[in-house]
């Protein structure tokens, strides 16, 4: 394995390894709450498509499931390509040689995710506005001082 795929492999772990720290951290002091919500919740009132993802992970980080599918449901997902990412890099860095050739995006593939990941969003937003999840939302940001519920 070259230097650089040594170097790949070593900074996916110290970045997974800095994530469930994070999150680890965050939880234990929750005072530091309002840092973790993201510029777009305080300023438009709506979720990020990441939002509630530390909570999530760490309702997962308990064995919570339900807690974490509730507050976002990518936190699954996210986990679970963390464990891949780690044991496969892992297991390259130990036997000293790749075990998945390097993955290359081609336009239409990078245009996809770009997809998925703006359905993903419009359906994290849905469920915010009509589950309700009102953690979710900041009702002083922009999209709330234009828009009013029927019910209100």
């Amino acid at each position: 394995m070259t230097r650089d795929a040594i170097l790949l492999r070593l900074g996916l772990l110290l970045t997974v390894g800095v994530v469930v720290l994070q999150t680890v951290f965050m939880a234990q002091l929750p005072f530091l709450g309002a840092l973790t919500k993201s510029l777009f919740q305080r300023w438009l009132g709506l979720p990020c498509p990441l939002c509630g993802g530390t909570r999530a992970m760490n309702a997962l980080f308990h064995g919570d499931l339900t807690q974490a599918l509730y507050l976002n449901w990518l936190a699954l997902p996210v986990a679970a390509a963390g464990i891949i990412i780690v044991t496969v890099s892992g297991i390259e860095l130990l036997a000293r040689r790749a075990i998945f050739p390097s993955l290359k995006f081609s336009r239409r593939a990078w245009l996809s995710l770009a997809a998925v990941f703006v359905l993903l969003w419009g359906w994290q937003i849905y469920q915010a506005l009509h589950t309700p999840k009102p953690e979710l939302l900041n009702p002083r940001g922009l999209f709330f001082k234009f828009y009013r519920f029927p019910n209100d």
